[in-house]
């Protein structure tokens, strides 16, 4: 607090839930608790946007929340653009 340094945290795109952005365009802006978490995991990033949040204004500290898509990694989900765009370049595919 003292140095004035933001605390950075990990949230995830997984908060979003099963939410279709297709006719809306997705906003950082628009508060978690207006999505439901289809995940014990995706709970405990909602919970953590929102304890980051109380800490802020409690303590006037600088929060930033970083909400990762797509991460790349050795447990990554098959159904994640990276193992899809694989999967559909190995079996002569567009990518669409």
């Amino acid at each position: 607090k003292q140095l004035g340094i933001p605390i950075v945290y990990a949230s995830s795109s997984s908060i979003y839930g099963d939410n279709d952005f297709k006719n809306e365009p997705l906003k950082d802006t628009v508060q978690v608790n207006n999505y439901i978490p289809k995940s014990v995991y995706a709970a405990s990033k909602v919970a953590t946007e929102n304890l980051g949040s109380v800490y802020s204004k409690m303590y006037n500290l600088t929060m930033v929340g970083l909400r990762f898509f797509t991460v790349y990694g050795s447990y990554g989900r098959p159904d994640m653009a990276l193992w899809t765009f694989c999967d559909r370049l190995l079996n002569d595919k567009k990518i669409m």
